[in-house]
């Protein structure tokens, strides 16, 4: 150990560099303390990053952060921004911090089956969909044309006959 830079030096819990560490864990977080989490020396002459002396916190899948660590960081206005979010697929569960998961959610197919992430899917339009679309727009604009009461009924009711020959 006596030969290592500050940089080679890893944690002998997680493995992970000083350099890692700040890079992956710190460098996302919207606050004044970019360096949170780093390595620290034990009694026993040990080195532990900061978040594995977290015992009883979530910790990120993939980049080891500890939420209750990124928590204590950051202004409580915005703690709920960095809550971490759990995957409803895997087995066991796992969590990932806000950064791990945006990634995640981008290349991964599956990411709207995390807890407390709306996924909203987006509409399909059917032939049907767009037809009825269609026949709206027909029946505002007859709405606000000038044309005879008898002729908006009749206007209306064919529009009401295609409508319900569509299902």
């Amino acid at each position: 150990m006596m030969n290592q830079t500050v940089d080679e030096l890893k944690c002998y819990k997680c493995n992970k560099t000083n350099h890692y560490i700040h890079k992956n864990r710190c460098s996302w977080v919207k606050n004044d303390n970019k360096s949170f989490d780093y390595l620290t020396p034990l009694q026993d002459g040990s080195i532990v990053c900061r978040s594995c002396l977290k015992d009883d916190s979530k910790y990120c899948i993939c980049c080891g952060l500890s939420q209750d660590l990124l928590l204590e960081n950051v202004d409580e206005e915005l703690s709920e921004k960095y809550l971490f979010k759990r995957c409803k697929l895997s087995i066991p569960p796992v969590d990932r911090c806000p950064n791990c998961f945006e990634t995640y959610r981008v290349n991964v197919l599956h990411s709207h089956l995390y807890e407390d992430d709306v996924y909203i899917p987006k509409p399909v339009k059917t032939r049907k969909s767009i037809i009825q679309g269609h026949l709206i727009e027909l029946l505002m604009t007859v709405n606000k044309s000038n044309i005879s009461s008898e002729n908006h009924t009749k206007i209306t009711e064919i529009i009401s006959k295609i409508n319900n020959s569509l299902d």
